[in-house]
């Protein structure tokens, strides 16, 4: 990022100018600024300091508290620590999507993070696949500033197996990059060894501790522990090597699946969990389906089994068993009219019912077997970083055309990077890799896994000497 530049959270801009009631060049008219700056601040690109203030000025908006939370200001950060610096923008947009409720978890955090002694800690969240730990992280990264009772500076990393971002290495380096920037820390570039082990971000810590006001924290977010590949790290270290004792006034907010998914040592800490049974949990998930029964396709679907809305919660409530990733895409489905002949009892039960019932809708099972596909689909699953379309061809043996039509028919589960020239492309969610783990069909197809591991090692080896 550009010196004097900076970048705003345009969502909350675009809502105070749409409440005000003014179209874009009546605000820049009245900020004195082009549209183009109103325009870039309201898609969350970057503008400079001058423009950005005289736009929060004509809103009446406090800027300090406005500035994007997911953006680490890097002014005066040298370029060697900011490039080390992971991006999350598309991932955290994307999981926040139709986000509803979870003020029940927020004032869990908040109890921890606030009660009297309360000095540091770790509060992990702990949840089955799919209950939308990652759009809590999400939600927290963007809203911290509002969502947490006590001055917070936050910094995050989210651990994500389809994009091959798994390893202690990653965690640390963007990890302690970030402490740097935020802190504006006396280093030039990353400490020697920031990645062998957890002392160098013992020390970053503890010196951004000595930096934190009165009753501020420093808050480090972290998703998916339970994805992170411990293999290469020291027998009996913590996931990430992540310190058993935390500095004063900081706190990690962690998410990982079951206790049995992931342990560490920790000297003061509350496992939380999140359960798809709960009430809260519940009344939730009908105001997410309640949102999507004005969507067309979804009407239609009510109409046809002439139910009222309250109904229809009801039925997608106990369907979906409390699962906001079932939801998403049983939701999705259904307004494109994919359930258009299936009544209430024709609908799955559970996420891993509709993954058997979705692989049986895409034409999967049927006789004879679509091989090629089984064979893209599956490469796509077993490849640990994101793939371009080129190398998913040589994976699985098949035309890029081939390979194409498959990742065009199979769109809500595959996420593109568009940041990448050519795309690259993974699975959207880790539990859809699971159930094609455990699916005998994919053997059925004639597929090696021995042979795919070799493709895939001989992949990345020649991606590393591409660059």
């Amino acid at each position: 990022m550009a010196k004097n530049s900076t970048q705003a959270d345009g969502e909350k801009v675009r809502a105070k100018r749409l409440e005000q009631g003014w179209s874009q060049s009546e605000l820049a008219r009245k900020a004195k600024v082009d549209r183009g700056t109103v325009a870039n601040i309201e898609s969350d690109k970057t503008v400079t300091r001058a423009k950005l203030s005289n736009v929060y000025r004509a809103l009446g908006l406090d800027r300090q508290k406005l500035i994007c939370p997911d953006l680490i200001q890097v002014d005066a950060t040298p370029l060697a620590i900011q490039e080390h610096i992971e991006r999350f923008d598309t991932y955290v947009q994307e999981k926040r999507r139709d986000f509803k409720g979870r003020g029940f978890v927020f004032e869990a955090v908040n109890h921890f993070i606030c009660q009297q002694g309360q000095q540091s800690g770790y509060f992990v969240i702990r949840g089955d696949p799919g209950i939308g730990k990652s759009a809590l992280l999400a939600q927290l990264v963007k809203e911290y500033p509002h969502l947490l009772n006590r001055p917070a500076r936050l910094i995050y990393h989210f651990n994500i197996a389809t994009r091959g971002i798994v390893t202690s290495k990653r965690f640390l380096e963007n990890v302690c990059a970030q402490l740097i920037a935020a802190f504006q820390l006396p280093y030039l570039q990353l400490p020697d060894e920031f990645d062998r082990d957890g002392m160098v971000l013992g020390r970053l810590l503890g010196e951004a501790a000595q930096l934190l006001r009165n009753e501020e924290c420093l808050i480090v977010a972290i998703d998916a522990l339970d994805e992170v590949d411990v293999g290469a790290d020291r027998p009996g270290a913590n996931p990430l090597y992540l310190p058993e004792v935390l500095p004063q006034g900081v706190f990690v907010i962690a998410t990982s699946r079951p206790r049995e998914s992931t342990r560490f040592l920790a000297a003061n800490g509350e496992d939380w969990t999140l359960d798809a049974g709960s009430e809260e949990n519940l009344k939730d998930v009908g105001a997410f389906i309640e949102s999507w029964a004005s969507r067309k396709g979804v009407q239609e679907w009510i109409h046809k089994e002439e139910w009222c809305v309250a109904q229809f919660v009801d039925v997608m409530r106990e369907r979906s068993k409390g699962n906001f990733m079932y939801l998403r895409h049983v939701l999705s489905d259904m307004n494109r009219g994919s359930y258009h002949d299936v009544g209430a009892t024709g609908l799955p039960l559970g996420l891993r019912a509709y993954y058997r019932d979705h692989w049986r809708r895409m034409g999967m099972t049927a006789t004879p077997l679509p091989e090629a596909k089984i064979r893209i689909i599956y490469a796509l699953s077993t490849a640990p970083v994101p793939m371009r379309r080129a190398r998913l061809a040589y994976l699985a043996e098949e035309s890029e055309l081939e390979v194409q039509e498959v990742l065009d028919e199979w769109e809500e589960f595959v996420s593109k990077d568009a940041s990448k020239e050519p795309m690259e492309y993974s699975l959207y969610h880790w539990s859809f890799r699971d159930f094609l783990e455990r699916r005998s069909v994919v053997q059925a197809a004639g597929i090696s896994l021995k042979r795919m591991n070799a493709h895939i090692g001989r992949t990345l080896f020649d991606e590393f000497f591409d660059k």
